[in-house]
């Protein structure tokens, strides 16, 4: 499995957490998008096969002898086929671009679910406000720690 796909499960899975339903409209064009992706790959590679064997094809002495009409059919046929081909590699290109937007919709939804579910704490412990101070020549003296609520906020050790 690619990075790119398991970064996209990845996001998928995330996305799950999300109950709207753009986040499940978003995740079912991106499953949709990857299923397309697929079958247009599929058919790409199928074209390009098809161009292999007809250039091979076209060396032998059987299409290469009388009559001509067997060797301008294996060209037709290889023609079509890398027309196929070309138009296949374009559809691909635009997938991965939907792919690319669907994603990025994903981590904007992501993002939003973050920061919709994990808030800022709104005040410091005196416990947690321990702060590491440097001397001049870099050495990490004893830590400060502040004795009340409204020391701790403004930044002033006791």
């Amino acid at each position: 499995m690619s990075d790119y796909h398991e970064e996209t499960t990845f996001l998928r899975r995330i996305l799950l957490y999300d109950a709207s339903s753009k986040s499940k409209r978003v995740d079912e064009l991106i499953i949709r998008a990857h299923r397309e992706h697929a079958c247009v790959r599929k058919a790409t590679e199928f074209a390009a096969v098809i161009v292999l064997i007809a250039l091979v094809l076209s060396q032998a002495e059987f299409f290469q002898s009388e009559p001509k009409v067997r060797l301008w059919a294996l060209s037709v046929i290889g023609i079509a086929a890398v027309i196929c081909l070309v138009t296949f590699l374009c559809v691909l290109a635009v997938y991965r671009v939907k792919l690319n937007r669907l994603r990025n919709e994903c981590r904007s939804l992501i993002r939003n679910l973050v920061e919709t579910r994990l808030t800022v704490p709104e005040r410091i412990l005196p416990a947690q406000a321990v702060a590491w101070t440097q001397s001049s020549n870099g050495d990490t003296s004893q830590p400060k720690t502040y004795s009340s609520e409204s020391s701790a906020l403004s930044g002033e050790p006791s």
